[in-house]
């Protein structure tokens, strides 16, 4: 077995999560593990302690302005924050690569 491939089938394995979710965990591990292969856990925790922090900080951040402006200014907030992030999305949009991986250098 590959090295870093046991993480992949000890999670298809024990559940069924790539069928809820995608590939999103498995795409996470292989990226991870690519970047930092000697010190896989440090690097994952790191990742982690990254989601945790930005989840922290939007609750925060959001409480304090539903707190000083209000909650419909702030629900509208949200919603000029959600078309700032759809335009960006729609200008960002390009097509798919043609060819063969090896012809792409991947």
């Amino acid at each position: 077995m590959p090295r870093g491939a046991w993480r992949f089938q000890a999670l298809s394995d024990e559940s069924s999560h790539h069928e809820v979710y995608g590939g999103h965990l498995e795409c996470e591990f292989a990226d991870v593990d690519a970047a930092a292969p000697d010190t896989f856990e440090a690097a994952m925790s790191l990742n982690t302690m990254g989601y945790n922090i930005s989840i922290a900080l939007g609750a925060l951040l959001g409480g304090l302005f539903a707190n000083n402006v209000g909650i419909t200014a702030a629900v509208w907030f949200g919603v000029a924050l959600t078309a700032m992030a759809l335009l960006c999305a729609a200008r960002s949009h390009r097509d798919a690569p043609t060819g063969s991986l090896q012809e792409m250098n991947w």
